[in-house]
C-alpha cells in the first residue's frame, strides 16, 4: 500500500498481478511501488509514478501507505461492514509493526522544531494505535484469530534519531530472534494505556529557563 499525495488517499497495489503482467514496465513498476511503500515523508524521497487516466499520461506522487492507515487488513469498506463476502469460515489476522506502539515519556524543549517533530511523532503513534484498535475490533466482531508483534518496551532502544545505525539494528533483530524462538512474539490483543498512566509514573519535571514559549 501506498499514499497517493495528490488525491490523499491509500492506494492498494496487486503485486502478484503486476509481476505476472507481462508488460514491459512491470519490473519497474514493482520497484518503484516498493520503494515508495517505504517512502517515509520528509525522510526519503517520494516516488513519482506515471499512470493514464481518461487517455491522458501523468505522474502522481506517492510515499509510505501508513500516512493513511499504518496498519492495513482489509479495505475500509469491509471493515465497516457486516460481513466479509466470500470470507472462509475462520480467519486469522497477523499484524507486524515495525515500531513501537507503547506511549513514553520524553521531555521536549520549548522550541519550534522540537515541538513540530514531536507533533508529528505523537500524532503517528495515535493513528498506529486507532488503526490497531479498529483491526482489533473487526477480528473480535468475526470471531476470527488476532495476533500482533511489534516492538515493546523491553527492545533495544536506538542511540540517533533516525535508529538507522547498524548496532542498533542488528541488536532489534536479535531481540526478535529470542522472542520468536521462545514463543512469545505474537500477542492477542492490542496494548492499551489509561489517560495519565504516562504521567503519573514520572512525577512532574520541570523546564528550565531559556524557553521559548
Amino acid at each position: 500500500m501506498t499514499t497517493n499525495l495528490d488525491a490523499k488517499r491509500a492506494m492498494v497495489w496487486n503485486m502478484g498481478t503486476i509481476a505476472a503482467s507481462g508488460a514491459p514496465n512491470a519490473a519497474a513498476l514493482f520497484r518503484d511501488v516498493l520503494t515508495a511503500s517505504a517512502s517515509v515523508p520528509a525522510v526519503f524521497r517520494p516516488q513519482l509514478l506515471d499512470v493514464q487516466a481518461e487517455g491522458r499520461l501523468h505522474q502522481e506522487l506517492h510515499v509510505d501507505g501508513a500516512v493513511v492507515a499504518p496498519v492495513f487488513i482489509l479495505p475500509q469498506a469491509a471493515l465497516v461492514g457486516d460481513r466479509i463476502r466470500g470470507a472462509p469460515g475462520k480467519a486469522d489476522f497477523y499484524v507486524l509493526m515495525n515500531g513501537r506502539i507503547d506511549p513514553e515519556f520524553e521531555i521536549v524543549r520549548a522550541e519550534t522544531l522540537p515541538i513540530v517533530q514531536q507533533t508529528l511523532a505523537t500524532g503517528a503513534q495515535a493513528r498506529s494505535s486507532a488503526s490497531l484498535a479498529a483491526a482489533y475490533a473487526f477480528a473480535a466482531s468475526h470471531r476470527a484469530g488476532f495476533h500482533l508483534a511489534y516492538i515493546d518496551g523491553a527492545a533495544p532502544r536506538p542511540t540517533t534519531v533516525n535508529g538507522f545505525e547498524v548496532s542498533y539494528m542488528r541488536s532489534l533483530y536479535l531481540a526478535g530472534f529470542g522472542k520468536a524462538r521462545s514463543g512469545t512474539a505474537w500477542r492477542s490483543t492490542v496494548p492499551l494505556t489509561a489517560p495519565g498512566d504516562v504521567a503519573s509514573s514520572v512525577g512532574a519535571p520541570r523546564r528550565g529557563p531559556g524557553s521559548e514559549f
